[in-house]
């Protein structure tokens, strides 16, 4: 897996039908002692082609699963984590068309 923060974990993979690894989980990044969920998708080579992350501005966004649409698109399923309240709420983020990867 590609190095996206500090400390990066995979939770999920899904293959799409043209071979297109896509790889979720959360990135860590100790400067800013926060969590994002994170999304990689690599080519039938195993190039990395995308690598992007989503953060709610919790502290503790983890993504911990992932399907594809009947279009070949990511859902990503996760939990945020809020310090500040000590409240953990679900996550749903779905990638479109019009939106990378």
């Amino acid at each position: 897996m590609s190095r996206i923060g500090v400390s990066d974990r995979g939770k999920g993979v899904a293959v799409d039908l043209n071979g297109n690894v896509f790889v979720v989980g959360s990135s860590y990044y100790r400067t800013m002692d926060n969590r994002d969920f994170l999304l990689l998708k690599y080519d039938a080579d195993g190039d990395l082609r995308w690598s992007g992350t989503h953060d709610t501005g919790n502290e503790g966004d983890k993504a911990v699963g992932i399907a594809l649409d009947n279009d070949g698109n990511p859902v990503i399923i996760g939990h945020s984590h809020d310090s500040e309240t000590d409240s953990d709420r679900g996550l749903l983020v779905r990638y479109g068309k019009t939106t990378d990867p």
